[in-house]
């Protein structure tokens, strides 16, 4: 009798986790993985397309795929708009992605037969890409987690309540090319998944997401050195203007809301770069009682001003995002304004925030 009730709860504890969200969106996943499966096999010359800014879970997905289509002899070439994180290059592919804002090469999308579109939804974030993307006449793929996808595709593979985009590219693997996985696969999947569940602590990371970390990992990847590799490679230099940033945060709201800013002087006074401020925006998130983290820093190279939103529990940030342009989930959102001035964005963000997410105070 004990044994029966050990395994019952444990069916309905894992039955609750496994329940969609409300605002979630899911293509037919798995027939639409097998469609993509397919395209995979029977064309030859791929581009995948990454959103600018380019983050673990869209090098990750694109590095993963991208190894299985040179396996399969296929004419492969990922591309992304702007600079790459410098702590992401152990991958196996990374030195291979086309920068294209500095090294535009038209020509490739223009004789690419399938263009595979990974971890972004809408193609205004491709930026410097998204005219050659769109007069295109290639075969179109998505595979994303991002709500309100915006892209015209043949191939739609969507679940918004995924972790990740690595999340679907595993099972994309896993489920049609399972003897194509080796350890690059491996590593580039776990850190897709790692760094978009913020190393498995967001709200979405549930059974099913360890069980799939399990399975990576039975493949060669290595949690430790993965995650040594991805968030203990901190300058001395970034540290340092981190300890300036935080110095400077605001509380608004009783203190439920956070605000930190990085100013284009802030990365000339300590010789730092774009990449440098790289998961500040999680420190916005540490203090007790704060359900709001925002950051708003100065692009150092162009005259754009970026936000990023963090929020945990029933506070959401997506529509603050989507206010400035911007996107992404509920918890985790982000925009781009330009030619902007710093205190002004931060002072119209949290006059928004007082009415978007804060009117009960």
């Amino acid at each position: 009798m004990f044994v029966i009730f050990v395994l019952t709860k444990y069916e309905q504890f894992e039955k609750t986790y496994k329940m969609k969200h409300i605002d979630s969106f899911e293509t037919n996943l798995d027939n639409s993985l097998k469609q993509i499966s397919s395209f995979l096999k029977q064309y030859s010359k791929f581009v995948i397309i990454i959103h600018q800014n380019p983050d673990g879970d869209a090098i990750g997905s694109a590095t993963a795929l991208a190894n299985l289509l040179q396996q399969l002899e296929k004419s492969v070439t990922i591309m992304v708009d702007n600079q790459l994180p410098d702590n992401l290059k152990f991958l196996k592919g990374f030195e291979e992605i086309i920068v294209y804002s500095s090294n535009p090469a038209p020509e490739i999308i223009r004789e690419a037969e399938v263009i595979l579109i990974m971890d972004l939804n809408d193609s205004n974030r491709m930026s410097s890409i998204e005219q050659e993307y769109l007069e295109s006449k290639a075969i179109k793929m998505l595979i994303d987690h991002h709500i309100n996808p915006k892209l015209e595709v043949e191939v739609m593979a969507v679940d918004t309540d995924a972790t990740s985009t690595g999340e679907l590219t595993w099972k994309l693997l896993r489920d049609n090319f399972r003897h194509y996985i080796n350890k690059e696969i491996a590593e580039s999947c776990y850190v897709a998944i790692m760094t978009d569940t913020g190393n498995f602590r967001y709200d979405r990371t549930d059974i099913e997401i360890f069980r799939i970390a399990a399975e990576i990992i039975s493949y060669g990847a290595d949690p430790v050195k993965l995650y040594n590799d991805v968030y203990n490679t901190f300058s001395i230099k970034a540290a340092k203007l981190l300890g300036k940033a935080l110095a400077g945060i605001e509380t608004h709201y009783d203190d439920r809301m956070c605000v930190m800013t990085v100013s284009k002087n802030d990365y000339r006074n300590y010789s730092c770069t774009n990449d440098d401020t790289e998961g500040f925006v999680d420190y916005t998130l540490m203090l007790d009682g704060v359900t709001v983290g925002i950051l708003i820093k100065e692009d150092l190279e162009k005259d754009i001003i970026k936000i990023s939103l963090r929020s945990k529990g029933e506070y959401h940030v997506r529509e603050l995002g989507v206010h400035f342009n911007g996107g992404g989930h509920k918890h985790a959102s982000g925009a781009r304004v330009e030619a902007g001035n710093l205190e002004e964005v931060k002072s119209e963000l949290i006059r928004l925030a007082g009415e978007m997410i804060f009117r009960d105070l």
